[in-house]
């Protein structure tokens, strides 16, 4: 019984042990990553500063609803719209030229367009075109009747009004702070508080551009719509009534075997250099598990083994 009692037990203790092992070493890891970062500079006076989900009397926001004077400043909602479509054309290089033109004509411009060859005499392509948010719908439709068949369309529009209000609630927030830490550094008597405050201002430097960055690239989605047409010449599709697209089928095929191949190259890779910190751990683990069934061991024959013996002895 006793025996059978010991298979049992130590197994179990070691696995526990190795487990309670394990966490502490994680929350030991955490704990110190925490307490390594940086601690704010003493001298700023952050009660003065607007939280990141507030604006002044004239612009403020909850993060829920947008009040009136919000919706006035903002004139309209911040709208992202894209649009794809499918067309089938008489000639994919002639329509392409027409969609540069359409684009010019509204004030806009091509982001990218290819033209390649299907079958002898015949191609193929596909354009991206940007063009202000608010000639869109002008746009896809001076496009649409450049096709003898629209064979797929698509519209999509995706809201940013929030995620553009709070970019610029942190970029208020930046900025005071910015303008805080600009005082003080006119304050600093010492070389020691000179640098502190240089490093704060480097960082604070660093969020602005970044906020600024992020608002620049918002703002070009959603003034400027996006439009991307792919085009296939008739002669392509039609065969005795049939659409068969053999070269265009292979060489779809051709690409999603390269990107496939790619894939399992990169996976490969990132496996072979994550190999060796896998090891460690497979080492660490065996380790831990091999000394926690020996102190387990240790202690059932120090504790549990002579009592065992003593009852014995009794009997």
């Amino acid at each position: 019984m006793i025996q059978k009692l010991k298979k049992i037990l130590l197994p179990g203790l070691a696995i526990v042990g190795t487990v309670a092992i394990v966490l502490f070493a994680f929350q030991f890891v955490n704990d110190q990553t925490i307490n390594s970062k940086p601690e704010s500079f003493s001298l700023i006076d952050r009660s003065s500063l607007p939280s990141e989900n507030s604006y002044d009397s004239e612009s403020s926001y909850n993060g829920k609803e947008l009040p009136e004077s919000v919706e006035g400043e903002l004139t309209q909602r911040k709208i992202i719209k894209n649009g794809t479509l499918q067309l089938l054309v008489e000639k994919a290089e002639e329509t392409t030229q027409e969609i540069k033109s359409i684009g010019k004509k509204l004030n806009g411009f091509v982001s990218e367009s290819r033209i390649y060859e299907v079958s002898q005499k015949t191609k193929s392509g596909n354009i991206t075109i940007r063009v202000p948010a608010d000639k869109f719908d002008t746009a896809m439709e001076d496009i649409k009747k450049l096709a003898i068949k629209v064979e797929k369309e698509n519209i999509s529009a995706k809201d940013v009004t929030e995620e553009f209000i709070d970019l610029e609630a942190r970029l208020k927030n930046s900025q005071a702070e910015e303008k805080q830490y600009l005082e003080i550094m006119k304050q600093a008597k010492t070389v020691e508080d000179t640098l502190k405050v240089a490093s704060k201002l480097s960082q604070v430097r660093g969020q602005i551009e970044r906020i600024q960055g992020q608002l620049k690239y918002l703002s070009d989605k959603i003034d400027l719509a996006t439009i991307s047409v792919d085009l296939t010449s008739e002669a392509d599709v039609e065969l005795f009534g049939l659409r068969w697209r053999p070269l265009f089928v292979l060489k779809q095929s051709f690409r999603k075997m390269l990107s496939s191949l790619t894939g399992y190259v990169d996976t490969i890779i990132a496996f072979a250099f994550a190999l060796p910190a896998i090891l460690l751990w497979l080492a660490t683990i065996t380790i831990v598990l091999i000394a926690g069934n020996r102190v387990v061991r240790w202690l059932w024959q120090k504790f549990f083994a002579k009592q065992n013996q003593k009852n014995d002895d009794k009997r």
